[in-house]
């Protein structure tokens, strides 16, 4: 029986070279041959040990493999060190000391520092990924912002196309948004006219909110029938008288929006034409008893320019 295999079966003793000297001289090959058979059967045995570990079962059962596949990996390396010996005989080199074998090493089980460090990692890396994710959205949204073209866009477009095509070319002018826009696009138009008006300059579009209320009660006929005054009524009151003066104290005294009733009242007391510009309507002409268009004040009507809902804006030559 060969050397390599004797050496196994007996692990008291140790491989001496030279036994191998009774058997017939083999050539490499034929000695590579025999190695290679020889770990082939090593390893059948080391499955069947296995195998029979396995079956036999047990408190342990994992430690019980893991032992005897520790086992099995240190005959293998053995049987692997003499046939390296011997090959060495053969090919007439000189042998070294067998090294004592090790097995191979467990990982170091992480500690409680690391896998705290680990869980801390993780979660920071999943807050990390959700700022991404967040990033990515903000920054397609402003991209889709920059393609959209908004409502207040379209319409002043629109608006501007038709007051560059007036006999004298227009552009927006425009006035701030705080419940008085009418008020003041007007009190615009007639400061570019230099119009005389008392008190225009010191009260301004306030003056205007005056003039307009007291019109409107001098001549409640032309303008109560067509308002909502709904919302003015108070319990006892006898018609709509009341509700009417109500009214006209609101068009005096606060920041209510005007619309057509205030045109129209302004347009008396001033004896000029209004006349309005919007996107979706030709030109409408209030007042068109006190001037041709031509002489009329000139402003332009909104429905998207800010967000709160409609607006007016006055206008300027091009």
């Amino acid at each position: 029986r060969p050397l390599a295999m004797a050496a196994l079966e007996d692990e008291a003793s140790t491989p001496e070279p030279e036994a191998s000297s009774a058997a017939p001289k083999e050539t490499v090959e034929e000695m590579k041959r025999r190695h290679k058979k020889e770990l082939k059967e090593l390893q059948g045995q080391n499955r069947k040990r296995i195998k029979e570990v396995k079956r036999g079962g047990g408190k342990g059962l994992k430690e019980k493999i893991a032992a005897v596949e520790t086992e099995c990996m240190r005959l293998e390396d053995q049987l692997n060190y003499a046939h390296h010996q011997e090959l060495l005989v053969v090919e007439g080199e000189e042998s070294e000391e067998e090294p004592a074998y090790e097995p191979p090493q467990e990982p170091p089980k992480p500690s409680a520092e690391d896998a705290a460090s680990k869980k801390k990692n993780k979660a920071q890396k999943k807050r990390e990924k959700q700022r991404q994710k967040e990033r990515e959205r903000e920054e397609r949204i402003e991209r889709e912002k920059e393609n959209m073209v908004s409502p207040r866009e379209v319409e002043l477009e629109a608006i501007g196309a038709k007051l560059a095509n007036e006999p004298t070319p227009l552009v927006v002018h425009e006035v701030d948004s705080d419940g008085h826009c009418l008020y003041r696009a007007i009190h615009h138009q007639l400061e570019a006219r230099s119009f005389a008006l008392e008190d225009l300059e010191t009260g301004g579009h306030r003056h205007l909110r005056g003039l307009a209320a007291r019109y409107m009660r001098v001549h409640p006929g032309d303008f109560a029938p067509f308002l909502d005054l709904s919302g003015h009524v108070r319990d006892g009151d006898q018609g709509m008288e009341p509700a009417f003066e109500r009214y006209c104290d609101r068009v005096e005294g606060s920041a209510d929006w005007g619309g057509h009733t205030e045109l129209l009242a302004l347009s008396n007391v001033l004896h000029l034409p209004i006349r309005v510009h919007s996107a979706e309507a030709p030109p409408v002409l209030v007042g068109e008893d006190f001037g041709e268009p031509d002489t009329a004040l000139q402003l332009t009507y909104h429905r998207h320019f800010y967000a709160l809902g409609e607006h007016y804006n006055s206008t300027r030559p091009l």
